[in-house]
């Protein structure tokens, strides 16, 4: 009897470590976690990965955009904004073009299309109104407007605008024609201030349509005005 209750008791006790072991290794939590990641850890170098070639495009783009503007600035090209208009340029201190037209005679200079017949009214125009000579006139076909032309960052064939050359500055487009307006009889000093606050895009955008149809509207002349005999202290050629 005692025998088989000895050897009861060990079958027992051996049935529920069977029994406890067989449990323990169907619960997950304790299965032993091998070399194949879970979900989430995929998710993770996925995202890493692709941080990682994001930052790699990143990089290149800023390489290229830096060797880019090495390349311009040995080129010497200056590149300007074309979402903002360009209506004045300061002129270098180094400037030869056209600086002995400022020698002796500091008066700006308006720089006009001599054959277009809308420019010439508007000089007849500066020339009414501007009592004291504050301004003097040259023609943009003439040397001494291809070299203020050049003096002002143009080239020196282009009449596409009207340019007020001042001794340091120079402006073209609308801003150009309100700087005239400034130095000329009351009351367009006055209109000059009111029309300033408007944006340098409208004001410029209008200057164009009315600059790139002027010939259409109002003709062209068959010679080029580049003096005036009752006004010979005002042009310059």
């Amino acid at each position: 009897s005692g025998r088989f209750e000895k050897k009861k008791r060990e079958e027992v006790m051996s049935a529920g470590t069977v029994t406890q072991m067989r449990h323990v290794s169907k619960n997950p939590q304790t299965r032993r976690i091998g070399t194949r990641a879970g979900p989430s850890s995929c998710f993770q170098q996925k995202q890493a990965a692709a941080l990682s070639r994001r930052s790699g495009r990143f990089e290149k783009k800023k390489k290229k955009k830096v060797m880019a503007t090495r390349m311009s600035r040995k080129k010497g090209e200056v590149k300007v904004s074309s979402s903002a208009p360009e209506s004045s340029t300061r002129v270098s201190e180094g400037a030869q073009a056209g600086s002995q037209y400022f020698q002796d005679d500091k008066r700006p200079v308006v720089l006009f299309d001599g054959v277009c017949n809308l420019c010439n009214g508007g000089v007849n125009f500066v020339l009414d109104w501007d009592v004291a000579g504050k301004l003097r006139l040259a023609a943009l076909q003439s040397e001494a407007g291809k070299l203020l032309l050049e003096r002002s960052g143009r080239r020196p064939d282009d009449i596409s605008s009207i340019v007020l050359v001042e001794q340091n500055e120079a402006f073209t487009k609308s801003e150009a024609v309100l700087k005239i307006a400034e130095y000329l009889s009351v009351p367009f000093p006055l209109l000059a201030q009111f029309f300033f606050p408007l944006p340098l895009l409208i004001r410029d955008t209008v200057y164009d349509q009315v600059a790139t149809n002027r010939y259409s509207f109002f003709g062209k002349t068959a010679e080029c005005r580049l003096s005036d005999k009752r006004f010979d202290d005002r042009f310059i050629e």
